[in-house]
């Protein structure tokens, strides 16, 4: 869950009740943040908003951890440690000052923040030993997570470090070992989009391929569910295919169903 999306502030700033999107069970939630493919989530994307988990472009006001997790998320880890065993040992006491503080990290700079951070886990009953407790969590699952890089499409924005989609796209699956999970709800020029993956299957015979593709049923169309997997399916392995060792496919049956204004 980010605060920045690439898609801000257009995200960030959807407001459910607008009927020009006709999105009205997602707030701050779209394909570049918070949406899966659907074949993954059991509820279909809905019910999804950053900004209330944190404070986003624009909203900054009704993230539930906004006084909490910022300042001590960015706190560096071995700081973080000096700062759990400070509470767990109870130097900085209930009611901790920026001279307390300071004399535990050894420096001033953000304490402001790392105070009224301490004070809201206290409202909260989390404190000394437990707030330690928590802290370190924090820092083992931090530690756990995988760093994955960050790829920004579009514009230049100063200070961002900016890479190509198409390279780190190729360049993942020109790669991959083991598997391959991709999802997409459209995709152009197949034998270009999907050419990387088609050689890599080949150069690796044991690599484990999944692609989760969009049928998609035109406004109006009545044509048989099963016609239409069958017509996509024919189409996709003749000209969007370009390999000769296939990977499993999987589509969303939902997506094809009929809307009950569409029969009426």
């Amino acid at each position: 869950m980010s605060a920045l999306c690439s898609n801000d502030p257009v995200c960030a700033q959807h407001a459910p009740g607008e009927s020009l999107e006709a999105r009205w069970l997602h707030g701050a939630a779209c394909h570049g943040c918070a949406l899966v493919a659907e074949t993954s989530c059991e509820i279909r994307n809905d019910f999804l908003d950053r900004a209330l988990v944190v404070p986003v472009l624009g909203i900054s006001d009704a993230a539930f951890f906004q006084a909490v997790i910022d300042a001590l998320l960015d706190l560096p880890s071995h700081l973080r440690e000096r700062l759990a065993g400070a509470l767990e040992t109870g130097l900085l006491g209930s009611n901790p000052t920026l001279t307390t503080l300071g004399s535990v990290l050894g420096r001033r700079e953000g304490a402001a923040d790392l105070i009224a951070s301490l004070l809201e886990l206290g409202r909260l009953g989390i404190s000394g030993p437990a707030a330690a407790a928590w802290l370190r969590t924090i820092a083992h699952a931090a530690a756990r997570a995988p760093k994955p890089d960050l790829v920004w499409s579009g514009p230049e924005v100063p200070g961002l470090h900016a890479r190509d989609t198409r390279h780190v796209y190729e360049e993942l699956l020109g790669g991959a070992e083991c598997s391959i999970w991709a999802s997409t709800c459209a995709f152009f020029d197949g034998p270009r989009a999907f050419e990387v993956l088609a050689r890599r299957m080949e150069a690796r015979p044991a690599l484990r391929v999944t692609l989760l593709l969009n049928i998609q049923r035109q406004r109006g169309d009545t044509t048989a569910s099963e016609q239409l997997v069958r017509r996509f399916g024919d189409h996709f392995w003749k000209i969007d295919w370009p390999g000769s060792t296939r990977p499993n496919v999987f589509y969303d049956p939902r997506a094809l169903e009929h809307s009950q204004n569409e029969s009426a």
